[in-house]
């Protein structure tokens, strides 16, 4: 193979973990509602449009030559093709082995072709196969599915051609976030474009405002020198006109002192109208580009807007995970999901709202025993909801439907780490108490673990 033939290949693979990424990333959040949907039609929809993009995700994997993750894509396939036409129970050990299957090719993506990923990818080929059979009875075993360089894809008729294929070099994609499969818009509608380069063309935008600001500092001093001028020919006007009045004027008619006054307010004259032009020019240049950059920044800014619920790309996945593995069940809902924030500020908020997720999983929301014994509903809630207050703040509230916090242990938890004294602590009223949770070391779980219990 050519240089630049290598070169057209790892273009092609770079273009395809980007897709690759985004296919999965729809998979598991479709996965998630899958689970959750209680209307037939409903999971009928998400079951059509899982199918397009596993089916997708092994097309597109065709062209770059990586076999594993053909296989994978055609394993998940063949199962969410099972599930659709209710061939298999779509039951909980189901789901999570398609959820491994899914993180296991975005792990295998991220650590390239190495031994221990390629040994992870045929642990979860394993897992698929025996759902593969269960999807055609299970009566007949079937051969493995083995891993092999690609040498030339079958010709099939996709359901949906796979982007690399319609263009080699597409940046077309949908936007990343939190969206129902079947809201995903078309990728004729969207261009993927690098945050950090977004990033740096506002940051260019931004400093046209210094261009803007020193073209209205021109447009101020060329009229400042209008001014003068048009004060001098007032003033040489003046004198021309006492020295016709004047006695030596009239003896010696106009004389050459006069003639130069009047020749050099011509040229003053001469000097104003150009200078009046240039300034008009100027003032006029001065307003397209103020307009220009103004417009450039709302655009620019409206660009890094993001929808809220593409911060919680993660989370559904996520809650699902912490939940299962803590015995809980627990619902992530979103409301003012579609409210836009700046990205940089969304970027920001991601490390705490995950702290918080975490947290109320495993401290705040009980087993599903314990909140049936409460006359709770077994299955726990964490609430997101963002609010427009004005046309420049937002309010964002996160709930909890557990436990909550008790002010009795987080008083005992600050005095047992040290953060004040016994005395101190019984001073403080419940709400004060409640603060002492975001102080470093302040904890109420009696363990360590993974999750939690440091503070």
């Amino acid at each position: 193979m050519s240089n630049e033939e290598e070169e057209f290949q790892k273009h092609l693979l770079d273009i395809f973990r980007v897709e690759a990424h985004e296919r999965l990333t729809t998979l598991s959040s479709g996965l998630i509602e899958l689970e959750q949907a209680e209307a037939d039609g409903r999971r009928a929809e998400v079951l059509e449009v899982l199918v397009r993009d596993a089916h997708s995700l092994k097309g597109a994997a065709r062209v770059v030559n990586l076999a594993e993750m053909v296989a994978l894509g055609r394993g998940m396939e063949s199962v969410l093709t099972a599930l659709k036409r209710q061939e298999i129970a779509a039951a909980a050990e189901l789901f999570d082995i398609l959820h491994a299957a899914v993180d296991g090719a975005g792990r295998f993506l991220a650590a390239a072709q190495t031994e221990t990923a390629a040994k992870e990818t045929a642990d979860l080929l394993d897992s698929i196969r025996a759902m593969e059979q269960a999807a055609v009875g299970g009566s007949q075993p079937q051969a493995p599915i083995k891993i092999v360089p690609f040498v030339e894809p079958p010709i099939e008729t996709p359901l949906e051609a796979p982007p690399l294929v319609r263009e080699q070099a597409s940046l077309q994609t949908p936007p990343i976030g939190v969206l129902a499969p079947a809201e995903r818009p078309a990728s004729s509608e969207t261009v993927r474009i690098p945050a950090a380069r977004l990033g740096a063309l506002l940051l260019e935008a931004e400093q046209l405002l210094s261009s803007k600001l020193a073209a209205e500092h021109y447009v101020s001093e060329l009229k400042s020198v209008h001014r003068i001028l048009g004060e001098w020919e007032k003033e040489l006007a003046k004198i021309g006109s006492t020295l016709r009045r004047s006695s030596l004027a009239k003896q010696a008619g106009k004389s050459a002192l006069v003639d130069l006054l009047d020749a050099e307010n011509q040229r003053i004259k001469l000097l104003r109208n150009r200078l009046g032009m240039l300034e008009r020019s100027t003032e006029q240049n001065y307003h397209f580009l103020s307009i220009a950059v103004t417009n450039l920044l709302e655009d620019m800014k409206g660009i890094l807007m993001l929808p809220f619920s593409t911060l919680l790309e993660i989370f559904p996945k996520m809650v699902r995970d912490l939940s299962r593995d803590r015995g809980k069940e627990v619902d992530l809902i979103v409301a003012g999901g579609n409210i836009e924030i700046d990205k940089r500020i969304l970027d920001e908020l991601k490390d705490a709202l995950i702290h918080l997720v975490r947290n109320c999983i495993d401290h705040g929301i009980e087993r599903p025993e314990v909140r049936e014994g409460k006359g709770k509903p077994r299955r726990g809630k964490l609430s997101f909801s963002v609010a427009q207050k004005d046309a420049g703040k937002v309010e964002i509230s996160f709930e909890d439907d557990g436990a909550g916090m008790d002010a009795g242990k987080i008083r005992a938890a600050a005095v047992k780490s040290g953060v004040l004294s016994a005395a101190e602590a019984k001073k403080l009223s419940d709400e004060e108490a409640q603060f002492l949770v975001f102080r470093s070391g302040v904890t109420t779980s009696p363990t360590v673990t993974d999750i939690s219990g440091r503070g």
